[in-house]
């Protein structure tokens, strides 16, 4: 294993969006940041047979129940099952950017029998063991058994802060500290494979989730005229924020659907509120890398950019329900992500006393929502 290690432990971050949702899809760019303290943790332990006995490797997902018998996600394969994935297929090509028809035709015939959720669920941590230790050994049973677990260490599934991607970025890094490759270490080449878990998951993602996870920090991403990537300096970690769960469930699509009707409905209206959403961004990136971006101006940036996605349709009532709250503490609170339920992010003044940040909690709290204290912008893969 690793460095002779039996045990092989990373973790990857969430991610937000921080200012410039929904006008990303239509050329303007956006931020997104790490969710520094809500982590993926994957663990891989070496388990040793007996000779004479096969090795498998497990997987485990306590925070995953399965459909089958709503037990925690628990599924083992023999390694000889898993070798036949890949036997064939050693070039790169059939595994990123994009794996190959062949690949998930394999991955298909081990997930037979799976009920649809739990298929979807496994599909991509399948993917990543077999195409990271393709040819390290571990497929052939030489080297032993694994035992694979996942824990979500309080970043919520399902709410669009990138919980899919952070899996991805964790069981990628961790198979790679396994991996016979000379670039393992590389977060490239971590992140590489982390996108290919992704395009199995979602068809057709943008990468900037994976990309935050992986290297951490603050990046811009723009999806046209072709999706690009910029890291910025960004001191966002001398902020203090809250992000709230408004437990309210939402769609992506249907938010994107009813922002994109508007738009054919209005387009010089709808272009001057994705124009202005994009001046909060370029004024964002300006101040950050003067190292001038205070805590006054941030506020108003975020409230600003709220105003603007309410006029686009996609706010809620309990969305405007965290705005008030946070609000008589002087907070400045945004809808993350698609909008339409899911969660807010609320920058803190960093005067508040833990006393009326406690006051704060307990009043989001009694309304059903989720608080999680989080810092912005911090690692992203950190090896244990």
């Amino acid at each position: 294993m690793a460095g002779d290690r039996d045990v092989v432990r990373v973790s990857a971050p969430g991610k937000l969006l921080l200012l410039g949702e929904h006008a990303v899809v239509y050329g303007c760019p956006v931020v997104a940041a790490a969710l520094s303290d809500l982590r993926i943790q994957a663990e891989i332990t070496r388990i040793h047979v007996p000779a004479g006995v096969e090795p498998t490797i497990e997987f485990s997902c306590k925070d995953i129940k399965s459909t089958h018998d709503k037990q925690p996600l628990r599924r083992a394969y023999a390694t000889s099952e898993l070798l036949k994935v890949v036997d064939g297929l050693e070039d790169e090509t059939h595994y990123v950017p994009n794996p190959s028809q062949e690949v998930m035709t394999r991955i298909e015939v081990v997930l037979d029998g799976e009920t649809p959720e739990d298929a979807k669920a496994l599909r991509a941590p399948l993917f990543l063991c077999c195409a990271l230790l393709r040819s390290s050994g571990y497929l052939n049973g030489s080297k032993g058994g694994l035992h694979v677990e996942v824990a979500t260490c309080s970043l919520p599934i399902g709410a669009g802060l990138g919980s899919s991607a952070a899996m991805s970025v964790a069981l990628s890094g961790a198979f790679a500290e396994l991996s016979d490759n000379p670039r393992k270490h590389e977060l490239d080449f971590i992140n590489e494979y982390a996108f290919g878990a992704e395009v199995i998951l979602h068809g057709s993602p943008s990468g900037a989730d994976n990309t935050v996870s992986c290297f951490g920090g603050t990046l811009i991403f723009q999806k046209y005229p072709e999706p690009s990537f910029d890291r910025i300096q960004c001191q966002l970690n001398k902020f203090r924020f809250l992000l709230v769960n408004t437990c309210v469930p939402r769609s992506t699509r249907e938010q994107v659907g009813n922002v994109r009707k508007r738009y054919e409905a209005d387009r010089d209206k709808v272009q001057k509120q994705f124009d202005t959403i994009q001046q909060l961004v370029e004024k964002f990136v300006a101040l950050s890398a003067r190292k001038v971006l205070s805590e006054e101006v941030l506020g108003q940036e975020i409230e600003h950019n709220q105003q603007i996605l309410n006029g686009l349709g996609v706010g809620h009532p309990q969305i405007d329900e965290v705005v008030r709250i946070c609000k008589q503490f002087n907070g400045a609170t945004k809808l993350t992500g698609a909008g339409g339920g899911g969660c807010t992010i609320s920058l803190l003044p960093r005067s508040l006393s833990n006393e009326d940040l406690t006051k704060l909690i307990t009043q989001l709290e009694a309304k059903g929502f989720e608080c999680f204290a989080s810092s912005i912008g911090g690692p992203g893969l950190i090896r244990a």
